[in-house]
């Protein structure tokens, strides 16, 4: 799964809102951007539409597929706007079914719903920041430390010295699994 993709990206000083002119690249990344990205008032965009797309991709990795993601881009702009909340299936969230599916079967911690539902809501205002997402119990949780998982950081420092390429390869780090 690739989890970056700079094409988008824009850098916001603190408290700073911004509008984005959309070009033929961004019909890709549609089902991640945030609902206020895609809605372009007047008022703009702060980094909080960054914390939907991190619970877009948390969604992602666990369903097995981006929010909305089963829906052509007319339906998803439209649920999307009238702030439809993705959210994580497993038997906490689905119905009950005569065949147990995969989805249906598994369970999903209750500090990883949360933390999904909070990066997913419709309001920006009603979103995380950066700092409440690290110190929310999911992340408190995990059994690597901040300098275990240093080597991943400074990838992504090697990714983000490169510019003006839309696909970057950078050497492969040894980094044991995550284990939240």
């Amino acid at each position: 799964m690739r989890l970056t993709g700079f094409r988008l990206a824009r850098r916001l000083a603190p408290g700073q809102t911004i509008t984005t002119d959309f070009d033929n690249h961004v019909e890709s990344s549609l089902l991640w951007l945030a609902p206020e990205v895609l809605g372009q008032d007047l008022s703009g965009y702060s980094t909080r539409a960054d914390i939907y797309s991190v619970g877009a991709t948390l969604c992602e990795m666990a369903n097995g597929f981006p929010p909305f993601g089963d829906m052509n881009r007319l339906e998803m702009l439209y649920e999307k706007s009238r702030g439809t909340t993705p959210r994580l299936l497993d038997s906490t969230t689905l119905p009950s079914f005569e065949e147990p599916s995969e989805q249906s079967t598994r369970i999903f911690s209750e500090a990883f719903h949360s933390i999904t539902g909070m990066c997913l809501k419709a309001n920006p205002a009603n979103r995380p920041d950066a700092t409440d997402l690290l110190n929310h119990p999911f992340v408190k949780k995990t059994k690597k430390t901040l300098p275990e998982l240093m080597p991943l950081a400074q990838t992504l420092e090697q990714v983000q010295r490169v510019s003006g390429r839309e696909e970057v390869v950078v050497e492969e780090q040894n980094v044991p699994e995550w284990l939240f």
